[in-house]
């Protein structure tokens, strides 16, 4: 408007004291028409071009990345802040957040830490009973009391099969195992493991038997793993 009004100056002061000039008017009234449409340009559209000058009906500032979420009633970046509300391990593990290997599992969400809760061994809510003989079992893992995580380099190769007889048997990535097993509705104790005695280099099949001797008990995590306990190691399968 500043401009506007210096122009508007200068074309008094050119009529009533500058002589006639048809080249002079027309240079006048372009820099005048100049002035005019900057003016207009600032006021309207240079605004909406700035960052924050595109506040939605909640001032959350487009521009700058917000967006309004109804969940948390607030502005935010979702690629900041999810704009769902974790309640629970199993919502957090699905979001992606970060899962510790601890047991039981947790999971950390916005600087909040949810446990996974474990039913009661023997049977998992909403899918049925399980038991040691439904299926083949792979070894996923093996964690110790220290801080070990011992995982197969191998996939699909570390199995449990537990029969309706009492016979368990093992596969390795090396050699053949099997024994025989006892089991209540929590307790798991084996019986004299006996393989094949091939020489494998690298193999991984004394990490996997070894702590076998050991085992005292059972149990089935909410996400379907079996779970044999040690005094010191919880030994996962899938």
């Amino acid at each position: 408007m500043n401009s506007l009004l210096a122009a508007s100056s200068f074309w008094i002061w050119y009529d009533l004291d500058m002589p006639t000039n048809k080249w002079a008017m027309a240079i006048l009234l372009l820099a005048m028409a100049g002035a005019i449409a900057f003016v207009m340009y600032r006021n309207s559209s240079f605004p909406g071009d700035l960052v924050g000058g595109d506040k939605d009906k909640h001032g959350c500032i487009g521009s700058a990345g917000y967006s309004w979420c109804e969940t948390k009633q607030k502005c935010l970046r979702v690629w900041e802040e999810p704009c769902s509300v974790i309640t629970s391990f199993e919502e957090c593990a699905a979001a992606g957040y970060p899962i510790m290997e601890s047991y039981p599992r947790q999971c950390n969400a916005d600087g909040q830490t949810f446990t996974e809760v474990l039913p009661p061994a023997g049977e998992i809510p909403g899918d049925g009973g399980m038991s040691l003989t439904m299926k083949t079992w792979e070894w996923t893992r093996t964690l110790t009391d220290s801080g070990g995580d011992i995982r197969p380099e191998k996939e699909g190769v570390f199995t449990a099969t537990f029969g309706e007889d009492g016979h368990v048997s093992f596969g390795t990535d090396c050699n053949s195992a099997g024994g025989s097993y006892t089991a209540s509705e929590t307790d798991l104790k084996f019986g004299d493991i006996m393989s094949t005695m091939m020489y494998c280099e690298d193999s991984q099949e004394r990490e996997f038997l070894s702590p076998l001797s050991g085992v005292r008990s059972y149990f089935f995590t909410r996400s379907g793993e079996l779970v044999l306990e040690t005094d010191s190691e919880k030994i996962y399968f899938k």
